[in-house]
Parts: structure tokens; sequence; C-alpha cells
């Protein structure tokens, strides 16, 4: 219930405030304004949000396709029970663990689109590479870390937080070598996204899904 109130007063305040600051500041230095059609508009909204849209859906999907191929490949070497016991913890321990470092490095993806977005526009590539650079680095800090303590430590944390069914270290040291290289896909989509590259992201990843 407090969610949905925090959402609907979001809504609200930026409905205000687009009300309030949807005039152009035509005198404005370096402002270029410019009439388009409606189609075209949302011609341009589509390319864009559509590639990003089906990375999001072919996420989803490639979940409940895991659930049926995982334990089918794990029943060859153990018993269907077994199969089930170690899906769950992958599942439900495990990729929560892992997951940590994605919610937190999908701030500067998401940040790092409109900044390079921006650059691009005014034909700064200088900046833009700054930007990306940056980005790339505070993602390799906070992946590492999080990978090389995951890995050592897997049985620690594993009683720490689940102290009545501490199973399943190995699999997250397995699990955790791959923190690493998706933090940096995030931010790497991220980048594309902004240089307006939004279609390779998404190819890539249904290449993926397919393999």
């Amino acid at each position: 219930m407090q969610q949905q109130l925090l959402q609907y007063g979001s809504f609200i305040y930026l409905f205000i405030f687009y009300k309030n600051n949807r005039t152009l500041n035509v005198n404005a230095p370096n402002v270029i304004t410019k009439k388009e059609s409606i189609f075209s508009v949302v011609k341009k909204i589509l390319y864009v949000a559509a590639p990003i849209s089906l990375s999001a859906i072919l996420s989803s999907i490639n979940k409940n396709i895991d659930s049926t191929t995982v334990v089918r490949g794990l029943s060859n070497f153990m018993s269907e029970a077994e199969a089930k016991i170690q899906y769950g913890i992958l599942s439900g321990k495990v990729d929560t663990l892992t997951s940590l470092p994605l919610s937190f490095n999908i701030a500067f993806a998401t940040a790092l689109v409109p900044a390079i977005s921006f650059a691009r526009a005014k034909n700064d590539m200088s900046t833009a590479n700054k930007r990306v650079g940056f980005s790339v680095l505070v993602t390799i800090l906070i992946g590492l870390p999080c990978t090389a303590g995951m890995f050592v430590f897997a049985e620690q944390i594993l009683k720490l937080l689940f102290p009545a069914q501490a199973a399943g270290a190995t699999l997250l040291q397995i699990s955790s070598i791959a923190i690493i290289f998706t933090v940096l896909a995030q931010t790497i989509n991220g980048a594309l996204q902004g240089l307006g590259k939004v279609m390779v992201p998404a190819i890539a990843f249904s290449v993926r899904s397919c393999c």
C-alpha cells in the first residue's frame, strides 16, 4: 500500500512539473526548435523502446526455460528430486545473492544513457568517451570485490544468511564468476544505447538466448 501511494505521489509530482515547465524557452542560446509529426515521434520512440523491451522480455523467457532445461540436464547425473533441489538452491539463494551487485550497478548503466546521448548530440565524443571509461572503471570496482568475496566466502555467506539451509556453496562460487561479466555487460549496454546503437544489445541478447 505504501509503495502504491509513493508511485501515485511521484506521478502527480511529475505531471504538475510537466504542466508548469513544458514551455520551451526559444530565446535560450543553442536551442533549435523543429516541428515533427506525431508519427515521426512515435517511430523514434519505438525504435529505442522496442529493442530495450525485447531484452527484458527475453530475460524473463530465459528464466522460464531454465526452470525446465536445467532440471532436465541435471536429471542425467542425479535423481529428478535432487535435480529440483539443486535448481531451487540456484534460483532461490544463489541468483538472489549474485543479483545484488547488478542492482547497484544498474544505476550507473541507466545514468550513462542520457549522459552519453547529450554528449553525442553536441558532437562531444571526448566527453562521451570519458564518461564511458569512468563508468566501466566504477563497474569493475563494484564487480571484482563482489566476485572475489562470494567466491572465497561462499560457505560463510550462506551460513550467515541461511543458517538452517546453508547448502549451495559450490553453486555460489561458480555463479559468482559471472558477476563481473554481467555488470560489465550492463554498463556496455547503457553505453551502446546512449550512442544510438540500441539494436546491438538486443541482437546480442537474442543470439545468447538462442544458444
